[in-house]
């Protein structure tokens, strides 16, 4: 912790949530400007950083962005300029929460991620489906029928 201008500054080391890096008064730098260039020039993006280089910060924002929680933005280049905060089914899959070490771990852990999406947002549950990609297809797709929105 600092001082700047008669203020202690918390200084954000290992925080990686946008939410709370803003809800408990973190420094923070805003780039989200950059942020809305990059949502804005292309369909997909591949993010090639070294550990520790705000990826998952980065991440973080997108998805509060997404999900529309404009309070989070206040004061921010977002904040001012956005005007439209429409929110949208976001999909987080934390891969911290495995060590993926083999093909069927990472499987058991993406079916189990799915089902708890599946339960978040109301839609059926279908355990019966064990291929990951016609799963993750399915829960997409139910999830953007249920909500008319496209899900990210």
């Amino acid at each position: 912790m600092s001082t700047l201008e008669g203020k202690k500054v918390k200084y954000p080391v290992g925080e990686h949530s946008f939410r709370e890096l803003r809800q408990e008064g973190y420094a923070y730098v805003d780039k989200t400007q950059l942020v809305h260039q990059l949502l804005n020039q292309g369909k997909f993006i591949f993010l090639s950083r070294p550990r520790r280089f705000g990826k998952s910060l980065l991440l973080s924002t997108v998805e509060a962005f997404y999900r529309g929680e404009k309070e989070l933005f206040e004061g921010t280049w977002l904040g001012t300029h956005e005007k439209e905060w429409d929110q949208y089914p976001v999909l987080h899959f934390d891969m911290t929460e495995t060590s993926g070490e083999s093909a069927e771990e990472m499987k058991a852990f993406l079916l189990e991620c799915f089902e708890i999406q599946e339960r978040r947002f109301g839609v059926s549950i279908n355990s019966h489906i064990t291929d990951v990609g016609r799963r993750f297809k399915n829960l997409i797709w139910n999830i953007n029928e249920k909500t008319g929105k496209q899900v990210l």
